[in-house]
């Protein structure tokens, strides 16, 4: 509260000052206070509509809250500002990847790239998108790539674990899951991925547990209570199977 009264005051004493107003959303966000951080970053925006920041700022805010298409609009008025801007290619691209335009994500990802081939999170994206699209060697070429710059990307490790289980490498695949698991121990989306591939090589037991974990990390995972129930089906658990679908 204190931090809020000095960005008041200085907002008072700098009623212009694009740079207080952006600290003052920034702790708004933090103490979970989203649609007042929106607010002061509209109001960023009507002193100065070419100012970068508080698009991507609204945009993150938007990301979390689960509104893409108005990330989406506030991203793209964000590259017409700096259409070089290699953060917000890579995150209009994740966002438009999300929507399902694989093929858009796919260019403002490689855009990113040709400025920076070492930009991780582009590398680590863009992969992911080329596994969405059906092109297995090039991403998993862009994520290796990713793993030389960071080893230790749990991110990365997934996302090669997919291109691999799509390949038919499932052993290595399985290798990428449980070192994505062993450096982020809450790491959702490996658990069920794991879990999945488990359960396609017919290890049920372990895959249902891998599953519950996934559920367990993010109880709003829906794809994950799709998973678990097939599996529970095949372990002919179907009251159990019946609960997670009511």
């Amino acid at each position: 509260d204190k931090a809020i009264l000095l960005f008041d005051e200085s907002i008072k004493k700098f009623p212009n000052s694009l740079e207080a107003y952006i600290n003052l959303a920034n702790v708004m966000v933090i103490k979970g206070k989203s649609d007042i951080a929106k607010k002061i970053l509209n109001k960023v925006i009507e002193l100065n509509p070419k100012y970068l920041k508080p698009y991507s700022n609204l945009a993150g805010i938007l990301v979390r809250e689960g509104n893409l298409k108005k990330a989406e609009f506030f991203l793209r008025k964000s590259l017409e500002i700096s259409p070089k801007d290699i953060n917000t290619l890579v995150n209009l691209g994740c966002v438009l990847k999300d929507l399902g335009n694989s093929e858009q994500a796919e260019k403002l990802l490689r855009d990113a790239i040709e400025i920076n081939p070492k930009f991780h999170s582009a590398l680590v994206n863009l992969g992911s998108v080329l596994n969405e699209l059906g092109k297995l060697n090039e991403g998993e070429e862009f994520l290796k790539n990713a793993l030389i710059i960071n080893p230790n990307s749990p991110m990365a490790l997934n996302n090669l674990g997919n291109i691999l289980s799509n390949k038919n490498k499932d052993k290595e695949a399985e290798i990428c899951y449980r070192k994505a698991i062993e450096l982020k121990s809450d790491f959702f989306l490996a658990y069920d991925n794991l879990g999945s591939l488990l359960s396609k090589r017919g290890n049920l037991i372990e895959a249902e547990k891998f599953i519950e974990k996934a559920i367990n990390y993010n109880p709003k995972f829906e794809l994950a209570y799709v998973n678990l129930g097939s599996i529970k089906i095949d372990l002919d658990k179907l009251a159990e199977a019946e609960k997670l679908f009511l």
